[in-house]
């Protein structure tokens, strides 16, 4: 189906290649526990005109290799280890502007509008605030993170301990560990979190940036914990700090610098 409209939009049917891999064309979908269940292809945009026989290949050059779009058959739903009928079967059909928008343009993703915006802003105050430029993943990495957060806080999501409140807790720990060892030092996030929300979710600006900082008051308080620990044995095995205060391993510089 997807070849078939590619070819009927003008695309040279040469241009066009399958990759078949155990004998299964279609791959199985599956949403959520005891959910939906369906088969589905995967169309994938190649950037030149290299010939492809697995899919570990365009995994390993996602340089080259643009996934378009998925569509899904969606048959039954799950019920334990038992697959049964559901009265209405349909097709879900998955395709991002995003996606699109690379393959037209020729670029990246976080070349794009407005996603190159918010990683200029996230590059500048890394440098005012460590003096050195962040390589491209530090910052890929911190864009998603602060993306992600912006987002479930605005559906009413808080920081907490179970569940998808649980996530969102480590989200912003993550942050907080990345740009601190991209900096050099535990400081402040609320002048980024801030700057960040006002350019992503303006509406939300004061919201996202008191819930993000009212985490990191709670995290570094237990990191100066780990602290009054650490100083009374320097011997302590790593994993007890992040076993009893979900300290990494990597803070650890961090903590004994003061």
């Amino acid at each position: 189906m997807f070849a078939t409209a590619l070819v009927e939009c003008g695309v040279d049917e040469s241009s066009i290649f399958a990759i078949n891999e155990n004998s299964e064309f279609w791959q199985e979908w599956r949403f959520g526990k005891d959910g939906l269940i369906g088969k589905g292809i995967t169309a994938i945009y190649a950037n030149d005109d290299a010939r492809v026989v697995s899919i570990d290949e365009m995994i390993n050059a996602p340089q080259f290799f643009v996934e378009i779009g998925n569509l899904i058959h969606v048959y039954g739903k799950a019920e334990g280890e038992r697959v049964v009928s559901i009265s209405h079967e349909g097709f879900d059909v998955g395709m991002g502007v995003e996606r699109l928008a690379i393959i037209l343009q020729g670029k990246t993703l976080y070349e794009l509008a407005p996603f190159y915006e918010l990683v200029e802003l996230i590059a500048k105050h890394i440098k005012v605030l460590g003096g050195k430029n962040a390589d491209s993943g530090t910052l890929r990495v911190v864009v998603d993170h602060l993306r992600s957060i912006n987002a479930l806080i605005q559906e009413g999501l808080r920081p907490g301990n179970k569940q998808q409140a649980f996530v969102l807790r480590k989200l912003i720990r993550s942050l907080l560990e990345t740009l601190w060892l991209s900096v050099g030092r535990i400081m402040s996030s609320v002048e980024i979190v801030h700057a960040f929300a006002e350019l992503d979710v303006p509406g939300s600006t004061a919201l996202v940036t008191k819930v993000v900082c009212e985490e990191e008051r709670i995290f570094r308080r237990t990191l100066e914990r780990g602290r009054n620990v650490l100083a009374k044995n320097p011997s302590l095995d790593p994993k007890i700090l992040k076993g009893t205060y979900g300290i990494r391993q990597s803070l650890l510089p961090l903590l004994q610098k003061g």
